[in-house]
């Protein structure tokens, strides 16, 4: 019995050595279930166009573009590579269709891809094909944006020369210049900070998110969620309607030229604006409060303040308060 026992100490000792030495040998790798087993290979390549005129995006990847000195495609990819292809400085990449993977990820088997576009370099077009791609664009200059298949998109400092269009399920804007944007997501929020879309009109619309725009100029926007809050302060507009089914509305100082319409189905209204705007606000049931001035009850309640005033607010919740302070 004694023996039976130091050999199996012995072989546990020997089972663990070698247990160490394949771990420090990169023994232990990701295995996936596709009509049999397959260990996880991961691809590395860099690629160095000789031009870089426009960006076709279609991969399930975590895409970052940027400013560089020399133009540039690196990728790592888990268990099939993107596709890259290049007719004239047109980058296309894209992921070849796989069966879906089932197995035992043991290390990080996200996709990246690394594109750098020379400081000089304008490119005409960038655009995606894929709501599996999440993208980054930074110090970009671009004639045309038409990210309207994407996952999560962040921008910054990115001049679009065109109205710019996107749709993804998350969306960050900083330092974003265009003619106009149209952006659409469907269930997470949009934050869009210091940014000018000053030539047209804009369209920002969620069905289940909120909307946060800070220090932008618009020259005519529609803000639109179905269940969410909106968050609008220290912006330009000439005109605005703001819209949500069932959230909250503030504004706060913002600098208005004509008419901004606020609405909300269930939610509270709060705005902070100088007295010598005009106010026109209705609720069916709650409080209404203008600079101090109260009322308050269960019928419709409806309030007016300066209705010839050049600048004017347009103020409505069926079932919620209204509250205008000074700023």
């Amino acid at each position: 019995m004694k023996k039976t026992v130091k050999l199996g100490v012995i072989f546990l000792i020997l089972g663990l050595i070698l247990v160490i030495f394949g771990i420090a040998n990169n023994g232990i790798q990701s295995v996936y279930w596709d009509k049999g087993f397959h260990v996880m290979h991961h691809y590395h390549k860099t690629y160095y166009p000789n031009k870089l005129k426009s960006l076709t995006l279609g991969a399930d990847a975590d895409v970052i573009v940027v400013r560089g000195n020399t133009a540039s495609i690196k990728i790592s990819a888990a268990r099939v590579k993107p596709v890259v292809t290049n007719t004239n400085g047109h980058i296309t990449i894209k992921s070849p269709r796989v069966p879906e993977m089932v197995g035992f990820m043991l290390s990080d088997n996200a996709n990246r891809i690394e594109i750098t576009v020379p400081n000089k370099t304008t490119l005409t077009r960038i655009k995606t094909t894929s709501a599996q791609t999440d993208l980054q664009l930074s110090h970009l200059t671009v004639q045309q944006l038409q990210l309207t298949s994407t996952g999560h998109v962040s921008l910054n400092q990115v001049t679009a020369k065109k109205p710019l269009t996107l749709s993804a399920d998350n969306a960050q804007l900083n330092q974003v210049t265009a003619p106009s944007l149209r952006l659409s997501t469907s269930t997470t929020n949009v934050n869009i900070t210091h940014s000018q879309f000053a030539d047209g009109p804009s369209t920002i619309d969620t069905n289940d998110g909120n909307i946060t725009l800070a220090h932008s100029t618009f020259k005519q926007a529609k803000l639109r969620t179905t269940t969410g809050n909106l968050s609008v302060h220290h912006n330009r507009f000439k005109q605005a309607k703001i819209e949500t089914t069932d959230g909250n509305i503030t504004l706060s100082n913002n600098q208005l030229t004509k008419l901004l319409t606020a609405t909300t189905n269930d939610g509270n209204i709060h705005v902070q604006t100088t007295r010598q705007v005009g106010i026109q606000a209705r609720t069916s049931d709650g409080t209404l409060n203008i600079f101090n001035q109260k009322r308050s009850g269960d019928d419709q309640q409806k309030m007016t303040y300066r209705p010839n005033a050049t600048v004017q607010y347009q103020l409505k919740t069926d079932d919620g308060n209204i509250n205008v302070s000074a700023s």
